[in-house]
């Protein structure tokens, strides 16, 4: 890739100009931004104003307009002329006085007009009037029509043609009864009602282009009734008080007109629910978009060229929808809030499209429905903003010039001491040593002078031989001194004197420094290598002793693989000369507990390598009630601690300020949570209940162990107050530097409180030897997500504190007592047992659950280990059925419950052990079959809390023995069922390895399974399953290897079921991977299986797969856990526990109880696995 060169002092110019630019664009982008928006904002406004006040102007003239006919209308001549006319009186004489007021009211002041002409109606008809009248002075206004006889027809004629018929409506008249005695009269014209409150205009008429006609229809109501009608009015009026509103230039600047529009209809009014009502001002929920509209009135004459065709016809003005014209339709359709609804478009288009700004508002009269539009020319509105957009733009052009002009020059002075770094820094020096050292001229000892007597001695011949061999060497020589010399240091920068220093002056100066301090170290070379080789030392024997470390943990691990691994050889070798049925029953029983006890060993010792080697470990978090730490806790631990008369308790606290009395003194019980949240025990908080319960378990059995008889151990639930939480979601395993960092570390109240915090040790640790572990190990770990939201809650922190009064840790083994491989004491570890991971794998808990744990302790005083740990608080209930001391055993809900979300709490990668689902241990109810549903529940999914490095479940489903009565019952139903279907159970089962053929073959005809047949690989087993379909027999169930030669287990099971095969197919392999699960059930398979084979296991599988197997009375329940654990946890090594499975009464406890019963020291003649 070619790189591009660019000097300093370009880069340096550069700089500076787009400095100045962006600090030119900023401002000139905030003054544009500004000044743009207040400049259309006052556009926009003044265009608001404008027609605002030209609507209330027209609506003031409407309202004059309107009061003059029905001042009119109220004239007594005319009323009583109407009242005669309606007795019968339709004389000349009757009309008279009312043709007076009629010419009264069209008479003019000869400038201007307002009521131009009258005609008067009967009350029932508008086919004819009775009384008409024509202003004098306009008689002679000739109309744009012509008379029935051919003539130009003028204002007012006698035949009639004199009166406009477009403002004159042929209404029809409704009469409807108002009281026993008067009669409401009511016209309509084209569905719009005309009565006392609502009257009819017509028109604007245009006679020409400067004169325009209007009518307004009301009805006479009587003045002493003020309900009869009397007949109807239709008065004439001079459009001008309109017209020169629209014609008026105040307001409308250099290119602005004003525009009126109504609907184009002869009403003027829009149909109900078209526009916005005037009365509430509610918007219409659908307004039409094909709604005509049309010019009112021509628009304002001005001498500019026009953007509008008002008219098409004489009279007839140009009609279009109003979705062409945008300012109409929201005139008319959105509330805007204002007064006449006034509003304004500062960009938008009219009917021609042309781009305008316009100012619109309603005319408030209910005689009509029009808008007013005030409309300017783009431009001319946004002139101010192009004035603003050239000025920056002039701005911004010019300052880049000036500074092009300016920047590069003082660029170039400015680096002017970067250059002369820069040449001071291409002129190198040789070091002191090499200077005058020159190899090519000194002789490298007496063999050169042995050489040149040869020369003279063998002759010429001879002597050109040496000088060759002499030429050659000196060749090596100068090149090995040339790669020598290649290494310079640079010279001192030539340092002027400076009247301003900046940083410049600074690297010049450390510059020069650099050259002397690499002068020094180059001459100090000899004594660094010294040192490093020093420090090399000191790594090799932190290494040594990790070594050491390592091997001690290799030694003891033997030593306990090897203990349960002798009680099986002694056991078989027992077996093979024992004839005594009940000794045999007794040495198999040991047997299979040593073979159990190595299984959870090797699942210890897989998941803590697991944990090494940084692969996935994630939390389930679920609410959970704190009380249920201690409840199981005691559960577990209350008859261990009875019999080693060591005093077992638990207490709750809240931090100090909170359990504070109104005299500020702490109280008795002191168990109040931070926040007024209520006591500490009736919390429900969300996080993982059984990782918590796994490092509290742990804990708990160290101090048990170490602490003698008549001790104590105190478990300690404590809330610390808020916890302050941060956005990562990492958390440090390095448990033991974070506890001197952050671990609360409060005195204890007694004696034995006076201890140590751990702290971190530098080099002779495993994990800093440990090549495995890599700041990065666990990096996927820390960051993990976890699977759900968390419910809102507030953050709260909380330390589970467990103190004993044991022995005591030393001193010098707290830095090593989170370590793996690291034991405390050998000679401990030789006494109690174990494999050094315990602690090490709950620092790692602790860690993954964003925590740290801390120790303190003192030899001869106990021990004191915290994990403190951020929780979320939920919400606080009081829970009247159960306590911390008091346990509710008897509800067989709760037990399954409480076993479900066991099975749900870990994953199969968390123990590899295949243990009895909780599930498949709950008693069968009599509405449920066994076996009704799918499949079994996955044993593995069903691992239970235990002790780290212990490997015993604290929680072992035990399923109830059935009564006799109903296990009679359900073997005579199996036995309707297999005489209905005429054969027996058929079993195929693939396995390559001999000794597995005999032990499933041997487990299966313990359950009475006897036509087995055998396939020694996937292609023999796919041939068998053919075979038996072909001839109508096909096998009830098969158990397939997955790793088997020619053709594996998994293809097996594809090619099979391509077969048509569909009868269940059960994996029987040692993989216990949740990926090599996976891939069984992606095959085809329909359970998962794996070795070692339990028979609780397989006789579950033969449940849900086959009829039900009857149990003999000793195998009901799950066979019995490891028990002599030689648990070695670190820093606590611990004596083993044989531990056998207790009973369970499933009246009373939900669950099942691992009880000590002997110390492996106690007994002599019985194995330790016993």
């Amino acid at each position: 890739m070619v790189k591009m060169r660019i000097p300093i002092r370009e880069q340096l110019g550069c700089l500076v100009l787009l400095a100045s630019l962006i600090g030119l664009a900023v401002i000139a982008v905030a003054t544009w931004v500004t000044t743009h928006s207040f400049v259309l904002s006052i556009r926009a406004t003044r265009l608001t104003l404008t027609a605002a006040l030209k609507s209330a102007q027209l609506a003031s003239n409407l309202l004059l307009m309107q009061s003059t006919v029905s001042q009119t209308g109220t004239r007594i001549a005319i009323q009583s002329a109407l009242q005669r006319y309606n007795r019968g009186n339709n004389s000349a004489e009757n009309w008279k006085r009312s043709m007076d007021d009629i010419a009264a009211v069209t008479t003019s002041d000869g400038r201007s007009f307002l009521i131009v002409q009258v005609q008067i109606f009967p009350v029932n008809t508008s086919a004819f009037s009775v009384l008409n009248g024509t202003s004098a002075e306009l008689g002679s206004l000739q109309l744009p029509y012509t008379s029935p006889n051919g003539q130009p027809a003028t204002l007012g004629a006698d035949d009639y043609s004199g009166y406009i018929p477009e403002l004159y409506p042929k209404f029809t008249t409704n009469e409807t009864q108002y009281n026993e005695t008067l009669n409401r009269t009511t016209a309509n014209f084209q569905g719009r009602q005309i009565d006392s409150d609502n009257y009819y205009l017509a028109g604007p008429y245009r006679i020409n282009s400067t004169f325009n006609l209007v009518s307004i229809t009301m009805p006479i109501i009587n003045n002493t009734s003020k309900i009869e009608t009397l007949g109807w009015l239709t008065a004439v009026l001079d459009a001008r008080l309109i017209t020169d509103v629209t014609n008026a230039l105040e307001g409308l600047d250099n290119t602005g007109v004003a525009l009126l529009f109504g609907p184009k209809n002869l009403t003027n009014k829009f149909a109900s629910g078209v526009a916005l009502d005037p009365e509430n001002r509610l918007e219409p929920i659908d307004p039409p978009d094909n709604e005509l509209v049309h010019f009112v009135v021509p628009p304002t004459a001005r001498n500019i060229a026009s953007r509008h065709d008002p008219v098409d016809r004489d009279n007839d003005t140009t009609s279009f929808d109003w979705t062409e014209f945008p300012p109409i339709k929201a005139a008319f359709t959105k509330n805007t809030g204002a007064s006449s609804n006034a509003g304004s478009m500062i960009s938008t288009h009219n009917e021609g499209g042309r781009s305008v700004a316009v100012g619109y508002a309603t005319v408030k009269s209910p005689m009509i429905d029009w808008a007013i539009l005030i409309e300017q020319e783009h431009k001319e509105v946004w002139a101010p903003i192009y004035r603003l957009r050239n000025i920056i733009i002039a701005c911004v052009f010019g300052t880049i010039g000036a500074m092009l002009i300016l920047a590069f020059p003082v660029a170039h002075f400015s680096s002017r001491p970067i250059r002369r770094l820069r040449d001071a820094a291409k002129k190198s020096v040789a070091p002191p040593s090499l200077e005058g050292d020159d190899l090519g001229d000194a002789r490298d000892g007496p063999d050169d002078h042995e050489d040149e007597m040869l020369a003279r001695k063998e002759g010429w011949l001879a002597g050109l031989k040496t000088l060759g061999r002499r030429n050659k060497g000196k060749s090596a020589e100068r090149r090995e001194e040339e790669r020598r010399r290649q290494f310079r240091i640079p010279a001192k920068v030539k340092d002027r004197k400076h009247f301003i220093h900046d940083e410049l002056t600074d690297l010049t100066r450390t510059f020069n420094e650099m050259t002397d301090e690499l002068m020094m170290q180059y001459e100090k070379l000899e004594e660094r290598v010294a040192q490093r080789t020093a420090e090399l030392e000191q790594s090799k024997k932190a290494a040594e002793s990790a070594n050491e470390s390592k091997t001690l943990f290799i030694a003891n691990i033997s030593h306990e693989l090897k203990t349960p691994l002798n009680g099986i050889l002694g056991m078989c070798a027992v077996c093979m000369s024992e004839d005594d049925p009940i000794k045999l029953r007794r040495s198999l029983g040991i047997i299979y507990k040593s073979g159990d006890l190595l299984l959870n060993l090797l699942t210890d010792l897989l998941t803590f390598s697991k944990n090494q080697v940084g692969q996935h470990l994630s939390l389930d978090e679920k609410e959970f009630r704190l009380r249920e730490i201690s409840t199981q806790v005691l559960a577990i631990f209350e008859r261990q601690a009875k019999e080693g008369e060591i005093d077992l308790a638990v207490k709750f606290e809240g931090p100090y300020d909170a359990n504070l009395d109104d005299n500020g003194r702490p109280t008795e019980r002191f168990d109040l949570g931070p926040l007024n949240l209520g006591r500490v025990k009736d919390m429900i908080l969300y996080g993982d209940q059984h990782r918590i319960l796994q490092v509290v378990i742990n804990l708990v059995s160290n101090s048990l162990k170490f602490t003698p008889h008549g001790g104590k151990v105190t478990i300690t639930i404590r809330c610390l107050g808020e916890a302050s939480m941060t956005d990562s979601r990492k958390a440090s395993l390095q448990s033991r530097q974070s506890s001197l960092r952050h671990s609360r570390t409060r005195g204890r109240a007694s004696s034995s409180e006076v201890g140590s915090v751990t702290s971190p040790s530098n080099l002779d640790t495993a994990n800093v030897i440990n090549a495995m572990d890599k700041p990065i190990a666990f990096s996927h770990i820390l960051a993990n997500e976890r699977a759900a939201t968390p419910p809102p809650g507030r953050w709260l922190q909380f330390e589970f504190e467990v103190e004993d009064t044991g022995p005591g840790i030393p001193a010098n083994l707290h830095d090593k007592i989170f370590e793996p491989f690291v034991q405390g004491d050998l000679g401990l570890s030789k006494k109690y047992g174990g494999t050094g991971l315990g602690l090490s794998i709950c620092s790692q808990l602790a860690g993954l659950m964003k925590g740290t744990m801390s120790l303190r302790s003192e030899l001869g005083h106990g021990s004191v280990f915290s994990m403190a740990i951020p929780l979320k608080h939920l919400t606080s209930r009081a829970d009247s059925t159960a306590s911390s001391s008091n346990i509710n055993l008897g509800d067989m809900s709760a037990r399954q419950s409480f076993a479900l979300d066991e099975a749900r709490a870990r994953s199969p990668n968390d123990d590899a052990r295949s243990i009895q689902s909780a599930v498949s241990n709950t008693p069968v109810t009599s509405g449920t079959a066994p076996g009704a549903g799918t499949g079994p529940v996955p044993f593995d999914a069903d691992s239970k809390p235990r002790l780290v490095g212990l490997s015993t479940p604290f929680f072992a489903s035990t399923a109830p023995l059935e009564s006799p009565n109903s296990q009679t019952a359900a073997m005579e139903r199996v036995t309707a069922e297999a005489t209905k279907r005429g054969d027996k159970v058929k079993v195929l089962v693939a396995e390559d390895n001999k000794t597995n053929q005999e032990v499933v073959l041997r487990m299966l005809k313990l359950e009475d399974v006897y036509d087995v047949t055998v396939a020694k690989d996937g292609q023999e087993a796919l041939d068998k399953v053919k075979e038996s379909m072909e001839r109508q027999t096909p096998y009830n169930l098969i158990f397939m290897d997955v790793q088997m030669p020619n053709l594996d287990g998994l293809q097996s099971t594809r090619l099979i079921r391509q077969s048509g095969f569909s009868a269940p197919i059960v994996a029987l392999t040692a993989y216990a991977e949740e990926s090599n699960v996976k891939e069984c059930y992606d095959s085809g398979m329909d359970f998962f299986l794996s070795k070692p084979i339990r028979r609780p296991q397989l006789k579950q599988v033969l449940k849900t797969y086959c009829p039900p197997i009857p149990e003999e009375e000793g195998e009901a329940t799950t066979p019995p856990a490891s028990t002599a654990t030689s648990n070695r946890t670190n820093g606590h090594p611990t004596r083993s526990n044989p531990t056998p499975a207790g009973g369970v009464n499933t009246a009373s406890a939900p669950v099942t109880i691992a009880v000590p019963t002997a110390d492996s020291r106690d007994s002599d003649n019985v194995s330790p696995l016993s």
